[in-house]
């Protein structure tokens, strides 16, 4: 037993290591999974309601809207403090499955498909993206501008790590009830949390800004990307089809390739290390 304990130990350590290098590319297809049986199951029943009660729910988002118009006060999306008081209206509008989710985000080709809960506590931003409360409600219309949050560099799930990588001009679609508004990025910042004057509404634009923190790991300043509404078919004509063409679960298959190779190494050289004694013992 002593002869194999080297081994033993070798290997022990390797699929420790192999746990570690694993687990975040695990848990972060399992997450995205999960995100994207939460969005289909809102898709699930927005398609189950009638045209009626789309335009009722519809009605109650746009008169919410309309009531933050020149009476609305915004704070940072990631301050915990600011966002501890809760509004039962707020939190009923859009929430068709009763689970706070309210739409999604899509942004083509950087792997961003994402439910939209209701606010932007830890509860809601640790399953997805998050609505800020007081913004405008994802529905569009003249004179709304509404805020979606995302974490950045979360170890277990993806969010909006690639916001960084979106340019001016790029499209991103928001999916409520059976709607899909569509906007181009014409504006990107960088801003301290404390800074929210361009998330204020505007009563002559579409708007909706995503937000994360930034620099990566850090987090001391907001990254802010602007959409402005344009129509759908122009959208579909700047990005048509885009999207990534790499799976982030090829990255565990790949990690489990090597650990498995390296395995063979080390039980072929100690395997040779045996056969050599064998012939210098005879």
């Amino acid at each position: 037993m002593k002869r194999f304990l080297p081994i033993i130990i070798i290997v022990l350590l390797f699929l420790g290591g192999a746990g570690l290098v694993l687990y975040p590319v695990v848990s972060s297809w399992y997450m995205g999974h999960h995100q994207g049986q939460v969005v289909a199951d809102y898709d699930e029943e927005a398609a189950k309601m009638s045209q009626e009660q789309i335009e009722e729910e519809l009605e109650k988002a746009r008169k919410y809207n309309e009531s933050l118009l020149g009476n609305v006060v915004l704070t940072d999306p990631f301050n915990a403090e600011a966002l501890e008081e809760q509004n039962t209206e707020y939190e009923d509008l859009l929430n068709i499955g009763g689970d706070g989710v309210m739409g999604s985000i899509e942004i083509p080709g950087q792997d961003i498909y994402l439910p939209i809960y209701h606010g932007t506590g830890s509860e809601s931003l640790e399953k997805g993206a998050g609505h800020l409360q007081n913004s405008s409600l994802p529905v569009g219309g003249k004179g709304t501008h509404a805020v979606i949050s995302g974490h950045t560099a979360l170890p277990t799930a993806e969010m909006f790590n690639n916001l960084s990588e979106v340019e001016e001009g790029d499209v991103f679609y928001i999916h409520v009830l059976n709607q899909t508004l569509a906007y181009e990025v014409d504006q990107i910042k960088v801003v301290l949390p404390e800074d929210i004057s361009d998330l204020l509404i505007d009563k002559n634009e579409d708007y909706v800004t995503l937000v994360t923190c930034t620099p990566y790991g850090i987090n001391s300043h907001r990254l802010l990307v602007r959409g402005t509404r344009i129509p759908y078919e122009e959208a579909q004509a700047k990005a048509p089809g885009q999207e990534s063409g790499w799976d982030p679960m090829w990255n565990a298959y790949l990690a489990a390739a090597a650990v498995a190779v390296i395995l063979l190494v080390l039980a072929g050289i100690r395997h040779r290390k045996k056969k050599a004694g064998r012939q210098h013992e005879e």
